[in-house]
């Protein structure tokens, strides 16, 4: 089972929400996850959880701001 925390930050006067996933207590090896074009969606999440369950910390970054999404 794993675990997903929000994570917000700022870049260049833009807040950002990117998320943390982790599986286990301690240090862990850290996997940055680049999301597609569309953003940090709910399946790009699931995808950070997958990595966590691996054995590693994951952190999704979030490119267009908090609550945006990419549109086709």
């Amino acid at each position: 089972m794993f675990e997903i925390a929000s994570v917000e930050y700022s870049e260049g006067g833009t807040t950002c929400e990117g998320c943390v996933a982790t599986s286990q207590s301690g240090r862990r090896p850290t996997v940055l996850l680049a999301p597609d074009w569309v953003g940090l969606h709910e399946g790009m999440k699931a995808v950070a959880g997958r990595v966590a369950e691996l054995g590693y910390t994951c952190f999704g970054l979030d490119f267009y701001g908090k609550g945006v999404l990419g549109a086709p």
